[in-house]
């Protein structure tokens, strides 16, 4: 039997169209696409990826359980708490597989108990693995952007094609590491889910057959048990955007002084032109007013900012009426106000990742993902956003400050900066204290991100 046989090929979504290599080597983004896209193809190779599983668990066995060291009682005690705490979590997530295994997927899906959602969100903000997991199946549509997948050209994104290639990684460490860890089991099943529902059938069936040999809870990869964990994971993110809106409904005494409407409390001023009378952008505004002034030196601020993170990641344009986005609803939006919520959404997800950071450090958390090349990804993929739409409207400085923190996070580069000069001539500002000024009326960490702005800036 061949190698070849032995371990068939899995297929990274990726969508060549000829049609738009010669634009795409003008703008000077090829090149780099190109290796980003060859480095995640090798990344996510499962025919190796199931070898190295196999060969690790095998060393790990022979070499049985490491000698534990001996810690400071206080800190014994606190591990100790915090291990039963986790297999608390796993025995109620071992009991929610085999609830959704018994149920047809889509009922589950609409008719999950609330209990059920309140417990998903444990798991998401409470594990890193299934953070991990979770931030996967909420980045699905994070970089259409009002584009369908299909118009896209890398299906659904280099993004996702990292996101996914990450996990694996995670999980195959996370398995070799702790091998009876309940949360590795919702962790594969969610990545299994999404594999299922919008990858290659093939790279699903190969992962399957690796995946179902692993020490895993018992029927946690049965196709029914993770097309509805799939399917309930997108109702806990819709839910969530929801309860944002409606809260903010109910309860805020803000009244945007152009429009009227209502307006989250601690919102920045820069985007009070922003009209909030469709729930998505009340909902979007609401978790950009709570990661402005978010304080991640806070007791629980790791779970809390990791919900952050997952909003912002799924919010969609349409979450009133679908958890997935819906090109007919999206299509009565305002064209430039649908716009620059994207523009708003986009910039987030990279102003979020050094808040993420703080988090971490601030409560001497360790967290191995390389977050730096995701925001690299996502800055690249946000160069189809149409932001020249925006320029000379009133939502002309959303556009600035959006792109200033797609790129400004992001690791410097030709093409981010060649795309971001462009802008630049547009824009009006002329120095760094006007550029500043810009900045701090929307979301601006400067103490986090404030010498990324100014390098920036300066190249420019």
């Amino acid at each position: 039997m061949s190698d070849e046989s032995k371990n068939p090929p899995s297929f990274a979504w990726v969508e060549y169209d000829p049609r738009a290599l010669k634009e795409r080597r003008a703008a000077g983004v090829y090149n780099q696409q190109r290796r980003v896209v060859r480095a995640h193809v090798a990344h996510t190779s499962s025919g190796a990826r199931q070898a190295t599983i196999a060969r690790k668990t095998s060393i790990a066995k022979a070499l049985g359980p490491k000698k534990a060291t001996k810690a400071p009682r206080e800190s014994t005690s606190k591990v100790e708490a915090q291990t039963r705490a986790d297999k608390a979590a796993s025995d109620s997530i071992s009991h929610l597989i085999s609830r959704l295994r018994s149920r047809d997927a889509h009922v589950v899906a609409s008719m999950a108990q609330k209990s059920d959602r309140v417990l998903l969100w444990s798991a998401f903000t409470g594990g890193t693995l299934c953070f991990e997991a979770a931030i996967f199946i909420a980045g699905t549509y994070a970089n259409t952007c009002g584009i369908s997948p299909h118009e896209l050209h890398s299906g659904y994104g280099t993004g996702m094609l990292y996101l996914r290639g990450a996990l694996l990684d995670s999980i195959q460490k996370s398995i070799i590491r702790t091998p009876k860890d309940g949360f590795n089991s919702i962790s594969l099943a969610l990545l299994a889910g999404w594999e299922r529902r919008f990858g290659d059938h093939r790279s699903y069936e190969v992962h399957m057959k690796a995946w179902k040999n692993l020490p895993l809870a018992v029927g946690s990869l049965e196709d029914s048990g993770i097309a509805a964990l799939t399917d309930v994971a997108m109702v806990c993110f819709r839910e969530a955007t929801q309860e944002r809106y409606t809260a903010e409904l109910a309860f805020s005494l803000n009244r945007s002084p152009i429009h009227g409407s209502v307006l989250p409390e601690d919102l920045p001023i820069g985007f009070h032109i922003v009209p909030t009378d469709r729930p998505e952008a009340l909902s979007l505004l609401s978790t950009v007013a709570i990661c402005a002034t978010f304080d991640y030196t806070a007791k629980n601020s790791i779970a809390d900012f990791r919900r952050l993170v997952i909003e912002t990641m799924s919010w969609n344009a349409s979450h009133s009426v679908s958890p997935t986005p819906d090109m007919n609803y999206e299509a009565n939006w305002d064209r430039l106000h649908l716009n620059a919520c994207y523009h708003i959404r986009s910039a987030m997800i990279s102003s979020n990742a050094p808040v993420m950071a703080a988090c971490i450090r601030a409560h001497r958390a360790s967290w191995k993902f390389d977050v730096q090349s995701g925001i690299d990804i996502h800055a690249q993929a946000c160069q189809h956003l149409k932001t020249h739409e925006l320029m000379g409207t009133i939502y002309h400085h959303v556009a600035i400050w959006a792109k200033m923190t797609l790129n400004g996070h992001a690791t410097p580069s030709q093409s981010g900066d060649e795309h971001m000069s462009a802008l630049m001539k547009e824009s009006g500002v002329k120095t760094w204290e006007q550029m500043e000024a810009l900045l701090k009326r929307f979301v601006y960490r400067e103490e986090l991100s404030g010498a990324k702005y100014r390098r920036l800036f300066d190249a420019l």
